[in-house]
């Protein structure tokens, strides 16, 4: 996380991109992404199609086309489509989605303005394997996100990366999701943590995790309590 913070405030393009080392990214991600920015300026992030290469094979699955992976109109297909979506995607629209449904907005997707990036405080490293989605989630609700609804990039599945291994060992997921937690209280992120109690499907990746960690931050209660709802 500290070179990924050094290499965010050395970089002098308009645009960065989250890539880890089994992603790939197609030939017209960047142009395609940079065309849906440039047209709506006010976006944060644009985030398009995820596709993933199981383990053991070699044949990518759409996660946001693949009827037959998720259903048609099953929850997971919901959360992956992005083909009835509008082009940009409003916070207030964001509100009324995550009221009730996810959006998923995979790191490995998304492009995002560096300068409201850097604003917004960057990769938090205490959220370690959470911290893109701390960031994506930010921009998205505060300055709202652009989507391309087309498979522009590889996810390379591993049953050994870093957020997998992370998110496996207890102790160290409950430290994380308490450091994310601490990071909706601070003062520059309260307009956050009023957004996520009105969308609380916002902590679906987090699941019963979140609840497990309840008891230790009572100001939290109305974010989870909102979220089991």
């Amino acid at each position: 996380m500290v070179s990924i913070a050094a290499l965010l405030e050395a970089a002098s393009s308009d645009y960065v991109v989250w890539a880890a080392s089994d992603d790939q990214l197609l030939p017209d991600f960047l142009a395609e992404s940079e065309v849906a920015l440039r047209k709506y300026p006010q976006a944060g992030i644009c985030f398009s199609e995820l596709s993933v290469v199981p383990v053991g094979s070699d044949i990518p699955v759409n996660y946001s086309r693949e009827e037959d992976f998720f259903g048609p109109r099953g929850t997971r297909a919901l959360e992956f489509s992005l083909r009835d979506l509008p082009e940009f995607l409003s916070a207030d629209w964001l509100l009324e989605r995550f009221s009730k449904n996810y959006l998923s907005m995979s790191s490995n997707t998304v492009v995002m303005k560096r300068d409201i990036l850097l604003a917004a405080g960057g990769f938090p490293s205490a959220l370690r394997w959470y911290a893109d989605w701390f960031a994506i989630y930010a921009l998205a609700f505060r300055h709202g996100a652009c989507v391309v609804p087309k498979n522009l990039t590889l996810l390379f599945a591993s049953d050994d990366n870093f957020s997998g291994k992370g998110m496996r060992d207890w102790l160290q997921q409950k430290e994380v999701l308490r450091s994310l937690m601490r990071a909706l209280d601070q003062s520059q992120n309260r307009d956050l943590k009023r957004h996520f109690r009105q969308a609380p499907a916002v902590f679906l990746p987090f699941g019963l995790d979140l609840v497990r960690i309840a008891p230790r931050h009572y100001r939290s209660w109305g974010l989870i309590s909102a979220f089991l709802y």
